[in-house]
């Protein structure tokens, strides 16, 4: 009798309450740290793989390193080498970026929509997708365009 009269007395409501609030903020926090725990890793090893994927720094030619930045989650380039799902491409300022393509990729040329099978060595692509965490660049979406002419190669190293 006494233990059903606790189980429906107010002191047990109000405490039930209070600890089911204080395991949701706990899961709440639990997610945050999760979250920064893998936002902080993936930048780590980004920073370490940074480099190594993008650009080739010798010590001497760090004073050029703030200009030849890549671009933010996209790269343009030559198709250099293809071996599905990986493709190599060559940037304008020779920096090799490694794009994996997927099932969810989409691949244009004009107006239609191709495959990874379409894309040739020497193809001029545009890619637009996010890094993972070995620096690659996970493909959401990729135009195959013609090469930029030498006017606007030469315009565009000019401006920078």
């Amino acid at each position: 009798m006494e233990t059903k009269n606790f189980l429906q007395s107010k002191k047990f409501k109000t405490l039930s309450l209070t600890l089911g609030a204080i395991a949701v903020a706990l899961l709440i926090f639990w997610a945050g740290v999760a979250v920064g725990y893998h936002v902080a890793g993936f930048s780590y090893r980004f920073g370490d793989n940074y480099y190594r994927i993008f650009e080739d720094h010798s010590p001497s030619n760090l004073d050029a390193m703030h200009t030849n930045l890549p671009s933010g989650h996209g790269a343009t380039g030559m198709v250099a080498s293809i071996a599905l799902p990986q493709i190599v491409i060559t940037e304008t300022n020779k920096t090799e970026k490694i794009i994996l393509v997927t099932d969810k990729t989409i691949i244009r040329s004009g107006p239609n929509t191709i495959t990874g099978t379409d894309i040739h060595t020497g193809d001029f692509i545009v890619v637009v997708g996010s890094p993972d965490a070995n620096s690659q660049i996970d493909a959401e979406f990729i135009r195959i365009v013609p090469p930029p002419t030498d006017e606007t190669q030469s315009t565009s190293t000019d401006t920078e």
